[in-house]
């Protein structure tokens, strides 16, 4: 078996020190491995994708695609719908805070 990409990770995040994550794709003659990065505080691995300092080089203002810390590319919309879905009312996209509570 081909091994792409580093397969090799840190096991806690540089930034927080929480546990580092990371996507792979068996693609059959081997496996592809993408950047590690932390769900806790935005960490990457790749610093195209590191949101640890605020939004990532990977993200363009205007773009209606958001690119998250592990390099994967989601439509906002989607994303906007699934928080509904889940009765989070809130817009990541247009500054909402999701640590922030309102009473």
């Amino acid at each position: 078996m081909i091994l792409l990409g580093d397969t090799s990770k840190p096991d806690e995040c540089p930034k927080c020190g929480d546990a580092v994550w990371r996507d792979s794709a068996d693609v059959g003659v081997g496996i592809i491995y993408g950047p590690a990065g932390c769900p806790s505080c935005g960490w990457s691995e790749d610093k195209q994708y590191d949101m640890s300092e605020g939004s990532s080089k990977a993200n363009a203002e205007d773009s209606e695609r958001w690119t998250d810390q592990f390099g994967v590319s989601h439509h906002k919309e989607r994303v906007r719908e699934n928080l509904q879905n889940l009765g989070i009312d809130l817009d990541p996209f247009n500054g909402d805070d999701p640590d922030e509570t309102t009473e």
